[in-house]
């Protein structure tokens, strides 16, 4: 005899699987110059990040991006002109030299598919004239996704 049960439900996404984040850009240019000098005030900005697709990859409600900037490069002021749609800016923290600033995207991101992130730009304020060579890196991270990290460096004269 015969007995018929039922399929499990296939679920949204396997357990173990990860998704995968991945960073479609992330620069820096200068912004507001200094009225007859020509040398930047402020520094803006732009990341934009993705999922790729995985199967049966994972979705998330939100990723997290922490900036790091070198402190003796930016000031201890906030970002201003932050914008991208469902981006906040969380904070930022002084330790040594770096200053570290945390950004939340709140939004479904899907690792079963490509999913883009709006893009999130801010600018950093200099804390002096800016010369020489200075490093900005970024890492995303979101539950159950791989981190991607990313930088750009400038050279100022």
């Amino acid at each position: 005899m015969a007995v018929a049960t039922a399929a499990p439900a296939v679920a949204a996404s396997v357990q173990g699987i990860q998704g995968q984040l991945v960073s479609n850009g992330f620069r820096g240019n200068p912004t507001d110059p200094i009225p007859g000098v020509g040398r930047p005030t402020t520094v803006l900005i732009s990341t934009q990040l993705a999922s790729s697709y995985v199967t049966n990859g994972p979705s998330a409600s939100s990723v997290s991006l922490t900036v790091v900037a070198p402190a003796p490069t930016f000031t201890a002021a906030a970002p201003t002109s932050v914008s991208g749609q469902n981006w906040t800016f969380d904070g930022m923290t002084s330790g040594g030299s770096t200053r570290v600033y945390q950004f939340t995207y709140s939004g479904a991101i899907a690792g079963s598919q490509y999913t883009t992130v709006p893009q999130l730009d801010f600018k950093l304020a200099f804390a002096n004239d800016p010369a020489g060579t200075f490093t900005v890196t970024c890492q995303a991270s979101a539950v159950q996704f791989t981190s991607v990290n990313d930088s750009f460096t400038r050279t100022y004269n």
